[in-house]
């Protein structure tokens, strides 16, 4: 009897029960388990996602290669903690007003933070940026002048010799991204006790005040509203900085805190990884929720050949420099009046 050839797709359907045992069986593959792979899928895109969030931010963050090295060999490396858990950590904010065009610019803010690991507490120091000081290399200058002459390694080193306090790690800030993390915050509220102007645009007020990034910029760089310049516009960066991690640390900013990161990144530069970064942030939220202690190197100021200084006094900064060091709460702030 002649072999009579099956129609293709008999064919097809024999192929289709042989290779899939679901359909063989009279089986369903279960809803619940393209469920699981769906979601499977997508965590390992969150995962992937995030990595390439994380390491990317951390690129940008990151010091430049050819100052990697120097930035390395003037940062101290942490001491162990003492016997009671005590262990402090000093890291230099630096503020920078570099200018369209400029490679290098003088640093507008110089604050050395003290974090204290066994009770979470933060001191800040301010240096004004006019302060006379050694420059290695460059004799008796501006202390802001370091960042011009020779960047972030001679800024610190710069720090270190004046103060005689270490400095483990740093976070430079450019001005323009200073605004853009305070416009991711939502804004900061504080008290605002001279008018502000910002540059072609409108005037702040004084009074109980909601700035918005440009609004802050004009608080914190005030200096023509005040008597005593320089010395009043550091109470007026202290007392923001105060109020930005109070804001930062209410619970319904949470989910701000992914823009804020990705805002800070564009224009931050620190040698501490993104999760060293968050950690101190955990660490020392009560702090920031509560009132930083805040102290300026007690100075005065004047005219040496024709050019205007903050001279320190150096017996009071000595000591001042001196409790701090040996991890003492001053008792005064020393901020002129």
């Amino acid at each position: 009897m002649p072999h009579t050839s099956q129609p293709a797709h008999r064919r097809r359907e024999r192929a289709v029960r042989s290779t899939s045992p679901a359909l063989r069986t009279g089986k369903r593959v279960r809803p619940a388990v393209w469920l699981g792979v769906a979601v499977l899928t997508l965590l390992l895109v969150a995962v992937a996602y995030s990595l390439y969030t994380y390491f990317n931010m951390s690129r940008k963050m990151a010091p430049a290669a050819e100052t990697r090295d120097a930035i390395e060999s003037v940062l101290d490396k942490p001491s162990p903690p003492s016997g009671d858990g005590e262990r402090f950590t000093y890291v230099l904010l630096l503020g920078n007003d570099r200018r369209p065009g400029q490679s290098r610019a003088r640093s507008d803010t110089i604050l050395l933070a003290r974090l204290n690991s066994q009770d979470k507490s933060v001191l800040l120091l301010s240096i004004p940026r006019d302060t006379r000081t050694e420059v290695p290399g460059y004799g008796l200058t501006k202390i802001n002048h370091a960042a011009a002459y020779g960047g972030v390694p001679l800024t610190i080193q710069t720090v270190k010799d004046f103060t005689g306090l270490p400095v483990h790690h740093y976070v430079l800030i450019d001005f323009e991204g200073f605004g853009s993390v305070v416009d991711a915050l939502g804004g900061v509220e504080m008290m605002v006790d001279r008018p502000a102007r910002i540059p072609g645009g409108r005037t702040i007020a004084p009074g109980f005040q909601l700035l918005d990034g440009d609004a802050a910029l004009a608080v914190v760089r005030n200096r023509k509203a005040y008597a005593d310049g320089d010395f009043a516009r550091i109470r007026a960066q202290q007392a923001f900085l105060s109020a930005m991690a109070k804001r930062a640390s209410q619970p319904g900013n949470a989910t701000r805190i992914p823009s804020v990161i990705d805002s800070a990144a564009q224009h931050v530069e620190t040698d501490m990884s993104i999760r060293e970064m968050t950690g101190m942030v955990m660490d020392y939220r009560a702090a920031a929720a509560g009132d930083m202690l805040s102290y300026t190197v007690p100075a005065g100021t004047g005219m040496i050949d024709g050019v205007s200084y903050v001279l320190p006094d150096e017996a009071k900064a000595e000591a001042l420099f001196a409790a701090i060091g040996r991890g003492e709460t001053p008792a005064e702030g020393s901020s002129p009046k």
